[in-house]
């Protein structure tokens, strides 16, 4: 969240690709400065790939990699490095322990849960049957959206396993919905 903070006004287009589960607090942070999110799936392929795209100015993954599709759309430590420092020289005064601190705080809870290979695709048929009315986004698994949050549900690809991560309002809103799906998953898997 940090480093979109310091975006508004330095971005070289009008997007931010961010893998489906990132916080809701980063569209609080862009969105009011006219930019918008790419959501996608959780691997560095379609990251890079989003930042291929026209009006991709940032990219970022969940572990702390970020892209700089005006370098050079791929993962580049050393450049992003360097714009950090840029988008703090742009901003006298500021110090990157204060715009860490001014962050708002996340809760986002994760769990897994053994899925045999082959009932993956059967969990996830019926996870989306289960979620029928609700706010649903499928780019990458079944991300449900609640009232206190959302949950996102996506197989592993290499693992007999269910990812489920969760963000609310406290973490244990987040704790919650993760445990509500693990629970449902395991029924489903029995």
């Amino acid at each position: 969240l940090s480093m979109l903070a310091l975006l508004p006004g330095k971005l070289d287009g009008d997007r931010v690709a961010l893998p489906v589960n990132a916080t809701s607090r980063a569209r609080a942070i862009l969105e009011p400065h006219g930019i918008g999110i790419q959501s996608t799936k959780l691997s560095s392929a379609a990251l890079m790939e989003a930042a291929s795209q026209p009006g991709v100015g940032f990219a970022a993954s969940l572990d702390g990699g970020y892209i700089l599709p005006g370098f050079v759309p791929a993962f580049d430590a050393a450049a992003t490095f360097v714009k950090v420092l840029d988008l703090l020289a742009n901003q006298p005064g500021v110090r990157l322990s204060e715009v860490i601190d001014a962050q708002p705080r996340v809760h986002i809870a994760h769990e897994t849960v053994v899925t045999p290979w082959e009932q993956k695709g059967l969990v996830m048929r019926s996870l989306v049957e289960q979620t029928q009315g609700r706010d649903v986004e499928l780019i990458d698994g079944v991300k449900v959206f609640h009232e206190q949050g959302w949950v996102l549900v996506l197989p592993d690809p290499e693992d007999p396993l269910t990812h489920i991560w969760a963000e609310g309002a406290t973490q244990q809103d987040a704790r919650s919905l993760t445990q509500e799906y693990s629970r449902r998953l395991r029924q489903m898997v029995r």
